[in-house]
């Protein structure tokens, strides 16, 4: 729990980054127990439980080879005979319930903790292999390795800095989403990239304290009883306006 205490002390620093501002206790309270994701808890709807599971069955059966798969299936069926490792499989399973349920396009990351679990599983069943056990690690790269020779789509690091190099001077760039802003933030706060720019992420610009936080970081820009994306660009049209996707593929500017 430490982390979560340390966000308190970590608030008040000269970060240009303070999610949810957890300067008071309301604000640490509030960004700790996420309240605008609970919604999310076993909101899935029976309509698509079928379908998230014939997508997921496959990429989660993938996390092991075809060899770990059946050394598995045997710490599975004799684990539950001691107490540790049926309470490890019983965490494991309440994890791919949490996951399964959770009403969001990328729920599957959630699995994580479980696949971590169900591999901690193995140790019995790897130590009957021995010194074949080395196998293991051979087959995952041989068996990955042709994916790993394609060639690649360009990063998000090539897609943003070649979105930051053509923006106009002092533009304030609007992102939509996660995969945007991150790496924009990234490049613009710590590499320094486009000092002149403003960053303002749409999403974001529905809590209080990002507004707040923009406002401190920016005092020039009118942000006065703004609580509107669309409100907060019109009055700020002295500079040139830029919006991008989620995927920084296009973007498109409205310069003054």
């Amino acid at each position: 729990l430490l982390p979560f205490l340390l966000l308190l002390p970590l608030a008040h620093s000269s970060s240009p980054l303070h999610w949810g501002n957890p300067t008071t206790f309301t604000n640490w309270w509030w960004l700790v127990t996420a309240p605008i994701y609970r919604p999310n808890l076993f909101a899935l709807p029976l309509d698509q439980y079928a379908t998230r599971f014939l997508d997921w069955l496959p990429i989660l059966l993938s996390q092991f080879s075809w060899l770990t798969l059946p050394l598995l299936l045997h710490a599975l069926y004799h684990s539950p005979r001691h107490r540790q490792t049926f309470w490890l499989i019983t965490t494991a399973c309440a994890y791919l319930i949490y996951a399964f349920t959770y009403n969001t396009g990328d729920a599957l990351v959630f699995t994580l903790p479980a696949l971590l679990l169900f591999s901690i599983l193995l140790k019995n069943s790897l130590n009957r292999l021995g010194t074949a056990v080395i196998l293991l690690p051979i087959l995952t790269v041989a068996l990955n390795l042709p994916h790993f020779l394609i060639t690649p789509s360009p990063t998000p690091r090539t897609l943003a800095t070649n979105l930051l190099t053509t923006l106009p001077s002092n533009s304030i760039l609007i992102t939509s989403g996660d995969p945007a802003v991150y790496t924009l933030w990234y490049l613009h706060y710590i590499e320094q990239q486009r000092s002149d720019i403003i960053i303002v992420d749409q999403h974001l610009f529905a809590f209080d304290w990002y507004r707040s936080h923009i406002q401190q970081q920016y005092p020039t820009l009118i942000m006065s009883n703004v609580t509107n994306i669309t409100v907060f660009q019109s009055q700020n049209n002295s500079r040139p306006i830029c919006t991008v996707n989620n995927l920084l593929t296009q973007y498109q500017c409205q310069e003054i």
